[in-house]
């Protein structure tokens, strides 16, 4: 992760370098996830293959409506891992696209820019993603699968904000 400071001094590259790498992360083991929750000191970032997604629902957090997609992920060792993208994430999320791809492969995604909340990965504005992209680590997670996986699932959840019109305010005397 680069930090910024008032120090810092940005200059413009021009051209840019042939060797600039197109995709950066730092792969972290599903393992070692849980010593980084609540953390803000780095991101996370992580690849498995999609085992289920989610529509995006609206929920609350603390006493705000934001919109999430919940997708569940499996590492090679067949751990699973919830991630949770918050916001515009949820929205831009390529659901169609995942879901075709699917029907012919595994879907294996490495997400990056993630921060561990209490028992998932939480992706906002900060977060990516590449999906079956020809980068080495994911061909080398998907030769590594087995020859049978179980089929992506398609979790349809209820906003919460749905449940607001049905709260009733009482006034105690």
């Amino acid at each position: 992760m680069i930090r910024f400071t008032k120090y810092t001094q940005v200059d413009k590259v021009v051209p840019k370098p042939k060797n600039f790498p197109r995709f950066v992360y730092n792969l972290v083991p599903f393992s070692e996830i849980p010593s980084h929750v609540n953390s803000t000191a780095r991101f996370l970032d992580v690849i498995g293959y999609v085992t289920a997604i989610s529509n995006v629902t609206k929920v609350f957090s603390g006493n705000k409506l934001q919109l999430r997609r919940n997708i569940t992920i499996k590492d090679r060792n067949g751990d699973s891992l919830q991630v949770s993208l918050i916001g515009q994430r949820a929205m831009e999320f390529p659901e169609q696209m995942v879901l075709k791809i699917a029907k012919q492969s595994p879907v294996i995604v490495i997400f990056v820019g993630m921060l561990m909340k209490t028992g998932f990965l939480s992706g906002s504005a900060a977060c990516r993603w590449y999906i079956n992209e020809e980068i080495e680590d994911i061909q080398r997670f998907y030769e590594s699968l087995p020859l049978e996986i179980e089929d992506m699932q398609i979790v349809q959840q209820q906003s919460e904000d749905q449940n607001v019109d049905k709260v009733q305010k009482k006034t105690l005397l």
